[in-house]
């Protein structure tokens, strides 16, 4: 997104098929920069930190913003570079994204992700049961509980019983981070958000 600050997002989108060798050394730029301010602020923490977070937003609610074949042409190898720095501190990785990803989630785990976030369900490919069929136990899973329209507009049932098929999913296999599956805003009722935190509770 930062490159798309500087020269406009359509620039940016034309230019990945228009000016490859201008959109590889931009990124190239920026990213340089921001991996010495990310090592300055590792080496401030001591040691201390226990999960670096990295991301962008790569989904709509249907698809990716970018074709997973550009995704790994243009993006995969400069943000590698960041979970990379993250392992050399002793960091989990947490990888931010709203949206469709599922193509590129194999690469995700394959470059060194730890943890999946925020997991939204109602989006293209996203449906938390697949996800942990398919990824169960190399990745880690966080959020999901869905604000989209469980949490607004359901029960405080409807939540629970969300809630726990996402335990049961990841029963055998962990890596489950429960949350929902954007940040919770006012029109979810307390009496759900209460109901979502509760659930695990119950054993």
């Amino acid at each position: 997104h930062e490159v798309g600050w500087l020269v406009g997002q359509d620039t940016f989108l034309i230019w990945m098929h228009t000016k490859p060798d201008v959109v590889d050394a931009l990124i190239a730029h920026v990213a340089g920069f921001e991996l010495e301010v990310a090592r300055r602020f590792f080496d401030a923490c001591g040691g201390m930190l226990d999960i670096a977070y990295f991301g962008n937003d790569f989904g709509t609610q249907r698809n990716m913003l970018i074709s997973p074949q550009l995704w790994n042409r243009f993006i995969r190898k400069p943000q590698k570079r960041f979970f990379d720095l993250a392992r050399d501190y002793k960091c989990k990785v947490m990888f931010h994204s709203c949206g469709a990803i599922r193509p590129i989630i194999p690469m995700l785990i394959e470059d060194g992700v730890d943890i999946l976030d925020p997991i939204q369900v109602n989006a293209e490919g996203m449906a938390f049961k697949e996800l942990a069929h398919d990824f169960g136990g190399k990745l880690t899973f966080h959020g999901a509980v869905d604000t989209q329209q469980t949490l607004p507009f359901g029960t405080p049932d409807d939540v629970r019983m969300q809630v726990r098929s996402y335990i049961n999913e990841t029963k055998k296999t962990g890596g489950y981070i429960l949350m929902g599956s954007q940040k919770l805003i006012d029109d979810i009722p307390v009496d759900n958000i209460l109901a979502m935190y509760d659930e695990p509770l119950r054993g």
